[in-house]
């Protein structure tokens, strides 16, 4: 090991993309649960637009 400033090991590189995947997993699937969710909204404004009209 020696007098390494950094001390990294190969776990600390290996935690560290594991750690990357996780925060980029979640970004991605927070993205795509917003999208779905103004989708659901639109859908829901519709329908309830549609009943408003028909009276029911």
């Amino acid at each position: 090991m020696g007098n390494n400033m950094a001390a990294f090991c190969f776990w600390d590189i290996i935690s560290l993309f594991v750690l990357l995947a996780v925060v980029i997993g979640f970004v991605v699937r927070t993205w795509i649960l917003r999208k779905e969710e103004k989708e659901l909204e639109r859908a829901l404004a519709a329908h309830m637009a549609d009943n408003a009209i028909r009276g029911k």
